[in-house]
């Protein structure tokens, strides 16, 4: 597809998977090889965020009453989720190696009664 990450990495059309990781999947079904494939990525969901737009939110109130608000407490667990070691809301722990985050915008939607509302997908 035009503008898709494969195009941007050059994958050509014909091109087959052999490994997944370090395993071989050649001679494997597809049922198999995709078992592969999803028990590869069950690490990943634990490290990503994925809300769906409420699009019946028609204020920010309303909209973040149906998102939910971690608070100041929970900043800390919430970002030990994903490998990052505050010591409180607003002080990262020195001394630590931190993860690094890279945010790709991929698009945007509009969403909301009156489509007032944007939704960025970042990647």
């Amino acid at each position: 597809r035009e503008g898709s990450q494969a195009e941007r990495l050059d994958v050509q059309p014909g091109w087959q998977m052999v490994k997944i990781g370090d395993q071989s999947i050649q001679g494997m079904t597809f049922r198999q090889a995709n078992q592969v494939l999803r028990k590869s990525l069950a690490p990943l969901h634990s490290y990503m965020v994925i809300r769906k737009a409420p699009t019946d939110a028609v204020s920010v109130a309303q909209l973040s009453a149906q998102v939910g608000i971690i608070g100041w407490a929970g900043v800390v667990s919430y970002l030990e989720r994903f490998g990052f070691v505050a010591q409180a809301f607003n002080v990262w722990q020195e001394g630590v190696k931190q993860p690094q985050v890279r945010v790709v915008l991929d698009g945007h939607r509009k969403y909301g009664v009156d489509k007032k509302h944007t939704w960025y997908v970042l990647l």
